[in-house]
């Protein structure tokens, strides 16, 4: 009996005491399985088992590496489409340019065709004004003024001073209406530089009305003739006298007459002024020259200026209209 106790109060140092009342702690740890009679012996892995100092960072290099590929790959990714939109936007745009030049090429060709064809509009229409124009002219009034040295026996008068003879016709097919007419006379010699001074002009002559086929003077009665003359004044605004020495120049070719005035009338296409200067000389016999060959018969011709106001007129419009030039344009289909 003392021996079973003993026995049992020694316990294997694996053992643990029975819990109090009956109840475990922790569940029993299951038995050892049987180990199979043909199974090798498990024998622990060293290499595996170790845990070296590099071994965190090697891990880390490996997810960094694997992260690049990724991001590799997206980038990858992301840069086909861009390249592919921007190859879809390159050909848009080659489209668009070469659509834009087809285009031009029509609107150059039918603007050509439009400036030729307003060419020809322009030329008929140039040719209607011109064919009406000419015919204004040939129907308005034409008031003229003529003026020429007095014959030997209009000399003979009794007036003391010497004159020329002047004359008012409308050489025109229509009336004139309302003409003034101003004119004065100045002896001028060759020695002299002429300067037109028209400031002093007087109206010397007007009419309401003048039809057309007026002359003046008329048709002069028998043994009663009308000669309308013009005193003649040197450079100073003095008469000349027949007798003087500046009348034997103008007969000898050393002076000029210069009449000088100014015209104004209307009709029925419009207005008409007139600024005049006419040279008189005596030609010496066995002489010859032409008219406005000297400085002062020049600077007389110069002083003519005409201008009407018609609604027509005969100068011709332009009719060639400036054309546009322009380079050929070639259109290259996109590739």
């Amino acid at each position: 009996m003392a021996d079973i106790q003993r026995r049992d109060s020694i316990k294997p140092p694996n053992e643990t005491a029975a819990p109090e009342h009956g109840v475990a702690d922790t569940p029993p740890e299951p038995p050892p399985s049987p180990a199979l009679p043909n199974a090798p012996p498990i024998v622990a892995d060293r290499q595996c088992a170790y845990r070296g100092p590099n071994e965190p960072r090697e891990w880390a290099r490996f997810a960094v590496e694997v992260l690049t590929l990724i991001a590799l790959v997206i980038y990858a990714y992301i840069a086909k489409g861009q390249l592919t939109e921007m190859h879809d936007a390159t050909v848009a745009t080659q489209q668009a340019a070469y659509d834009a030049c087809v285009s031009a090429q029509i609107s150059q060709r039918e603007l050509l065709e439009a400036q030729k064809t307003n060419t020809l509009s322009q030329a008929m229409a140039a040719s209607s004004i011109m064919q009406a124009a000419a015919e204004i002219n040939t129907e308005k009034a034409y008031i003229t003024f003529d003026s020429r040295l007095p014959k030997p026996e209009e000399l003979l008068q009794d007036d003391p001073n010497f004159k020329v003879v002047y004359s008012i016709k409308n050489d025109g097919k229509s009336a004139a209406n309302d003409v003034r007419i101003g004119f004065k006379a100045i002896l001028v010699r060759n020695d002299e530089v002429f300067k037109v001074n028209d400031k002093k002009i007087p109206v010397d002559f007007q009419g309401k009305y003048l039809p057309a086929g007026f002359s003046f003077p008329g048709t002069p009665e028998i043994g009663r003739p009308i000669t309308p003359s013009i005193p003649v004044v040197d450079s100073d605004g003095r008469n000349v006298a027949k007798t003087s020495e500046e009348v034997q120049k103008v007969l000898n070719d050393s002076a000029i007459i210069a009449v000088i005035g100014h015209i104004s009338y209307s009709d029925f296409a419009g207005t008409y002024e007139d600024r005049f200067c006419v040279t008189l000389w005596q030609m010496l016999p066995g002489t010859q020259r032409k008219e406005g060959s000297r400085p002062n018969e020049k600077t007389c011709f110069n002083y003519n200026h005409k201008q009407d106001n018609y609604a027509f007129t005969a100068k011709p419009p332009s009719v060639v209209a400036p054309q546009a030039s322009f380079p050929e344009i070639s259109c290259l289909p996109p590739k």
